[in-house]
């Protein structure tokens, strides 16, 4: 589109497909964490020290990803949150 407001907002879009894309994978080894230790991950560092990721996950602006009660969300800090991006309620 010629439109900016328009060319940014697909953009953006676009983003956060990327970054809910990085949430199911960083998700898929939360449950393998926790199928193999019997409970959910409290921080990232204990899926680094179990081996199974690197480094705490990011979204594409560089925001790292937050765990919470064994799930995976994008970061309220992110630029790329937003009410109902993952199916979490509106608060």
């Amino acid at each position: 589109s010629e439109v900016p407001f328009v060319r940014e907002n697909a953009r953006r879009n676009l983003l956060r497909l990327d970054a809910l894309a990085i949430v199911d994978g960083a998700q898929a080894r939360v449950d393998r964490y926790q199928s193999e230790h019997g409970a959910a991950p409290t921080a990232w560092k204990s899926l680094i020290v179990a081996g199974l990721i690197g480094a705490p996950p990011r979204d594409p602006l560089g925001v790292e990803l937050t765990l919470l009660d064994g799930r995976v969300l994008v970061s309220k800090a992110s630029p790329l949150w937003r009410p109902g991006l993952q199916g979490e309620g509106v608060r």
